[in-house]
């Protein structure tokens, strides 16, 4: 994990969380002055979330360390989010870590006004994986030009002009598809009474990636994990509840043939 916390209680106490997660957190720096950020979840009709971020946090200022080299070029991915690209300080910090990266996987999040076109067409030119949900691909299809009437046609779309190589769109409970120049899949998601959305589409990517890494020609089944977690997350209160992985394997297996 490379981010910023405060030196305060909630900082202290992300640490150590992480270490107990098995997270390792020697570049996870330790901001004298700002506090360790906040994200307050404001709840809409149909389970839509937007958020109240405390700015400026700890993690706007990333710095960058030599230590960030040896984890970069050791690291199968770096999975970083546009929100990080609102303060130059830790923006910097990520255009040079992108650079270094072999693979890059982008999820976005679009929560004004935290966000321009250019600055996300910029982070779209150096990523290998963008993941995006069905608004921010239609948005960010309006800004380059005329949107195509289907998702398949809009994911070409950017591949063409980014050069992308995999996009992956959520579709809520409807799950979510995979697009490449050759492949396109999708995966239904579970159907869970949903308690709260709030870390369901980090969980997602959790899913699916983990799968990508472990099971990397298997696309239905990377999608049907991610499909899987974001479920089971959504399914219970808060961003990162406690969960078995029976859990997860149990609702994983009510899905179709994942391969």
């Amino acid at each position: 994990m490379i981010s910023r916390v405060g030196a305060d209680e909630a900082g202290q106490q992300i640490i150590k969380q992480m270490a107990d997660w098995g997270i390792i957190t020697t570049a996870c720096q330790v901001d004298p002055q700002y506090p360790t950020g906040e994200a307050c979840p404001v709840f809409g009709d149909d389970h839509e979330v937007s958020y109240d971020l405390l700015f400026p946090a700890a993690w706007d200022f990333i710095d960058w360390e030599s230590l960030h080299m040896p984890l970069i070029s050791s690291a199968t991915a770096l999975v970083f989010g546009s929100l990080i690209t609102r303060s130059q300080s830790s923006y910097q910090t990520l255009l040079r870590l992108l650079d270094q990266s072999a693979y890059n996987v982008l999820d976005v999040n679009l929560r004004e006004p935290y966000y321009t076109p250019e600055i996300i067409c910029t982070l779209l030119k150096k990523a290998q994986l963008l993941k995006v949900n069905q608004a921010e691909l239609d948005l960010i299809c309006s800004w380059i030009g005329d949107i195509p009437d289907e998702e398949p046609q809009k994911a070409a779309f950017l591949q063409d002009r980014f050069t992308l190589q995999e996009i992956v769109v959520t579709q809520g409970s409807r799950g979510a598809s995979y697009y490449s120049g050759t492949k396109q899949v999708h995966a239904d998601a579970p159907h869970v009474e949903v308690v709260d959305t709030v870390g369901s589409g980090d969980a997602f990517l959790a899913g699916f990636l983990a799968e990508k890494f472990r099971h990397p020609r298997e696309i239905k089944r990377q999608l049907s994990m991610g499909c899987a977690l974001g479920a089971l997350i959504a399914a219970k209160s808060g961003a990162c509840p406690a969960y078995s992985l029976h859990e997860l394997h149990s609702l994983f297996d009510t899905l179709e043939p994942h391969i």
